[in-house]
């Protein structure tokens, strides 16, 4: 008895063999399903079972073909025959292109599952940590009415953040030469640049100051 019939997009992979019966010719191929990975056996008629021509048999696009088929299973033999009812290429390279062109999957370091992410990170860790860090410096200074009094450009602010932020990066993580620089000329590795430093008092207002060499 066969049952309903089912769908599934193949790549046929092998011939096995093409036999005669009292049905007419059979033919045995092999196909793996491209969502899967599963390779199973399929079995396709010269002739339906009116004896008409079977329009499968003369659909059959060969080896090496990514084909969307209709197929139904027989049982009561040693093994499930799946028998194809209809081929159809359009759907079989239109499900082919899309799976090719699908992005693999990238696994995402920073999460302590094992989840997925479709897309690379774009951003290195010290990269975001620099950007919150200027970040943070333009929120000090736009929260300053000494130094951000609403007539300021924040382009000009934003500049300035970026300048405190490499001073931070110099001071906190010194190159050799700077190191060697500041051990035996240390006004040199020293220059004027602006700081940030803390007023006393119950109001905790930020300011910007010059650092003298003195």
């Amino acid at each position: 008895m066969n049952g309903p019939l089912q769908n599934a997009v193949i790549e046929i992979t092998e011939e096995v063999k093409t036999t005669k019966s009292k049905y007419g010719l059979v033919k045995k191929i092999k196909g793996k399903n491209i969502k899967t990975g599963q390779t199973n056996t399929y079995t396709l008629y010269d002739k339906k079972a009116d004896g008409n021509a079977s329009k499968t048999w003369t659909d059959y696009p060969g080896i090496g073909a990514t084909v969307s088929i209709g197929f139904a299973t027989k049982e009561g033999t040693p093994y499930t025959q799946r028998i194809i009812r209809n081929f159809d290429l359009d759907i079989g390279n239109g499900v082919k292109n899309r799976v090719a062109q699908s992005p693999a999957p990238v696994q995402n370091s920073s999460v302590r599952s094992n989840s997925y992410v479709t897309e690379p990170f774009t951003e290195s860790g010290e990269d975001f940590n620099r950007r919150l860090g200027v970040q943070d410096h333009v929120n000090v200074l736009l929260s300053n009415p000494t130094v951000y009094d609403g007539s300021n450009k924040v382009d000009v602010l934003i500049k300035l953040a970026i300048e405190i932020e490499d001073e931070v990066n110099k001071q906190l993580n010194p190159s050799k030469l700077r190191q060697a620089v500041q051990k035996h000329a240390p006004s040199v590795a020293s220059p004027d640049l602006p700081v940030i430093q803390q007023d006393e008092g119950p109001s905790y207002r930020m300011m910007i100051c010059r650092r003298s060499n003195s």
